[in-house]
Order: structure tokens, then C-alpha cells, then sequence
């Protein structure tokens, strides 16, 4: 028997012309007896959404690991767009 609960979606934000939009789920799903983690990408259908082959499971453990590298590739993406406001207010303040 296969369990599965979604607990996160949301639309892609990297829209491609031309193609369907894309919907992105993490779930947790239960499957082969274990417990796994779900990031799935799923096109728009006239009837809802199918899922593609386009995602990636990883155990709880895999994922525990993953959370604090996360943080950390956030906390430098925060960094690098402070970094950038800071330039683009330096040269705003140039051109006056």
C-alpha cells in the first residue's frame, strides 16, 4: 500500500515560452515499506495536473543532512543580494 501527504506546492517560477506550466510538490510518501521525502514537478493538464519523471526522493536522513546546507546556500543568497543593493544604491547615489 502506498501513503502519500502533500505539504508543500507551488507554480515553478522558471517559466519556459511555449511550455505548460509546471506545478512543484514535496510530499511525504510512504513506499516499498519505507518512509521517503517526494520533490515532484507536475504539467498542467486540461483535467489538473500529471505527474512527470522530472524529481527526486531522498530519505528522512538524506534530508535532515540536506536542511542545514540549505540554510547556509540561503544565508549566502541573502548575502549576495544585500551585496548587490548595496552596489546599485552606491551607484544611484553617483549619477545625482
Amino acid at each position: 500500500m502506498r501513503f502519500t501527504r502533500a505539504y508543500w506546492s507551488d507554480d515553478s517560477k522558471t517559466q519556459k515560452k511555449g511550455r505548460a506550466k509546471v506545478r512543484l510538490k514535496a510530499a511525504w510518501v510512504k513506499w516499498m515499506g519505507k518512509n521517503w521525502i517526494d520533490f515532484r514537478a507536475f504539467r498542467r493538464t486540461d483535467d489538473g495536473y500529471e505527474a512527470t519523471k522530472q524529481g527526486v526522493r531522498l530519505s528522512p536522513a538524506q534530508l535532515r543532512e540536506l536542511i542545514p546546507h540549505l540554510v547556509e546556500m540561503l544565508d549566502h543568497i541573502t548575502e549576495a543580494e544585500e551585496e548587490e543593493r548595496r552596489k546599485e544604491g552606491v551607484k544611484d547615489g553617483e549619477s545625482d
